[in-house]
């Protein structure tokens, strides 16, 4: 089975579709550091440091008030990294902490943007984040949203639909059709596109856990741990952005 994440579809290792993730924690990869196989804790460390570096760039962006030039040349560097580490053979723990940097000085640029025209919009933004990423975890783990074959596909089509709809509203902004929000042009469909991107945000780190669990249970190389942990990390950015972005619309609704 394939990942809807680019980052985890890279991922070659996992030759066995028909995976047993229900005895994952079972099996001496998952617990054991000595065979050389990636395991839950390696994941879980390597996401941990990564949004260090995250927060540690954000917050000296946001103190240093940095400008637009800065949040082009981030959003450039970011971008060329993601794409460096998506489709690389084997990701370098330089490479995605190099992009964990520069997404951090551009969440920093970004967060203090709409901190000044809403105050207290950032701290409600990654509460929610959390409580999203929180209650993700829970119905992956608990087994309320059980994924299959065809819950991958429902989220291919999604997430292209998605997109689609949110080039059309921003041509349609661009001449003039509705009020801009941010990305979006059209007001009413815009809502709606922010809306539905933190809905598929959360169910795209629904299928980064199940794409996690398949590749311990795969017994993959314990390097993977920085590909798991990037993939995990892209996500979660997602979906503070479009959390973020909903709120300000929001706000202006009122």
């Amino acid at each position: 089975m394939q990942s809807s994440n680019p980052v985890f579809r890279s991922y070659n290792g996992n030759k066995r579709n028909n995976v047993d993730v229900e005895n994952l924690y079972n099996s001496p990869s998952a617990t054991s550091f000595q065979t050389g196989r990636l395991s839950m804790d390696d994941v879980v460390v390597k996401t941990g440091f990564l949004f260090v570096l995250v927060g540690l760039s954000a917050a000296f962006s946001w103190i240093s008030n940095l400008g637009s030039g800065v949040l082009m040349l981030a959003m450039l560097v970011g971008f060329g990294l993601a794409m460096y580490n998506s489709f690389a053979r084997k990701v370098h723990p330089l490479t995605v902490s190099l992009y964990a940097v520069a997404e951090g000085v551009l969440l920093g640029v970004i967060s203090h943007i709409y901190e000044t025209a809403y105050a207290g919009i950032v701290g409600q933004a990654i509460l929610a984040t959390a409580a999203t990423f929180l209650g993700a975890l829970f119905a992956y783990k608990s087994k309320r949203i059980r994924v299959t074959p065809k819950t991958y596909r429902i989220a291919m089509i999604a997430i292209f639909s998605w997109m689609g709809i949110g080039l059309f509203s921003l041509i349609a902004g661009a001449f003039g059709y509705g009020h801009g929000y941010g990305f979006y042009g059209v007001s009413g469909l815009g809502l709606l596109l922010a809306t539905g991107g933190v809905l598929l945000a959360a169910f795209f780190i629904i299928l980064d856990f199940d794409q996690i669990d398949r590749a311990i249970a795969s017994q993959a190389p314990r390097d993977e741990a920085w590909r798991m942990a990037f993939g995990l990390m892209v996500t979660i950015i997602w979906l503070y952005m479009q959390i973020l972005q909903l709120l300000g619309m929001l706000r202006d609704n009122k």
